[in-house]
């Protein structure tokens, strides 16, 4: 087995409550110091009952509140070294009558949300490879498959994802002499945000099964994460040939989407 201490000792995961952060979290604790935190208080109280997890309720909208998080981890912590930016919501789009209200929804999480946490965590991750010249501190955003090629009615979540991932790899090049950034591409995990989807799902993952593939990922610590691998390679050949996927494969995803929607 990997030595799972190399993902970091003390780990923040933001969007624990419910699917791939809370069943990561708890695949983490038993070997672990993890740090919770979400907007849903009783289920971090929950999740609190482990005594190597430690909840703190945060809206990443928030900025006072990722700012109170970071300076209660500073004084409960001797050290950060690994934070995992989980929450993420996703809203489909009519795109003849879309509104752009719920489409900066989609971004104040997936997006700002992640660069406000990004902007007052960064100190506390620097001190950490200030104190510990020799070992680097982790930030893992978790963004999607869906980034690589457009899905219909997937504009605003796919772009939001898109639009992290790339701030994210600028970060990588801006601090490459002391933090380690991998950006982590799921595909489908049986969650509450997929729910919705009437489509068909290939390759669709239990959150424990995508917690176990995402640690093992992490630590290696690839630039980029993508699994399951089959629907990743998949992918990666339509954004390869992407005339293919714009003028055949996606329309024909698209039109069969509709025909679930109308029955």
């Amino acid at each position: 087995d990997l030595d799972k201490a190399m993902i970091g000792k003390t780990v923040w995961i933001v969007g624990a409550t419910s699917g791939l952060g809370y069943a990561t979290a708890m695949q983490l604790a038993d070997n672990h110091q993890v740090i919770v935190s979400g907007r849903n208080s009783a289920a971090l109280d929950k999740m609190a009952v482990h005594p190597n997890i430690h909840a703190i309720v945060m809206d990443t909208t928030d900025e006072e509140q990722i700012k109170r998080a970071v300076g209660q981890i500073e004084d409960q912590f001797e050290d950060l070294d690994c934070v995992i930016y989980s929450a993420g919501v996703c809203h489909y789009i009519d795109i003849e009558h879309f509104e752009l209200e719920t489409v900066r929804q989609v971004y104040e999480v997936n997006v700002f949300g992640s660069l406000n946490l990004a902007k007052h965590v960064m100190p506390l991750l620097k001190k950490y490879h200030q104190k510990n010249p020799d070992s680097r501190p982790l930030f893992a955003p978790i963004a999607s498959l869906s980034t690589k090629v457009p899905f219909s009615r997937a504009q605003a979540y796919g772009s939001s994802k898109a639009a992290m991932t790339y701030w994210f790899e600028a970060l990588r090049v801006d601090c490459h002499d002391w933090l380690d950034v991998t950006i982590v591409n799921p595909g489908f995990i049986k969650t509450p945000m997929i729910a919705q989807n009437d489509f068909s799902m290939p390759g669709l993952m239990t959150p424990e099964d995508a917690a176990n593939r995402l640690i093992k990922g992490l630590n290696k610590r690839p630039l980029t994460l993508d699994f399951p691998k089959r629907l990743a390679w998949t992918l990666s050949f339509f954004a390869t040939f992407k005339t293919l996927w714009c003028r055949v494969v996606g329309p024909q995803l698209a039109r069969a989407d509709r025909a679930n929607k109308s029955k």
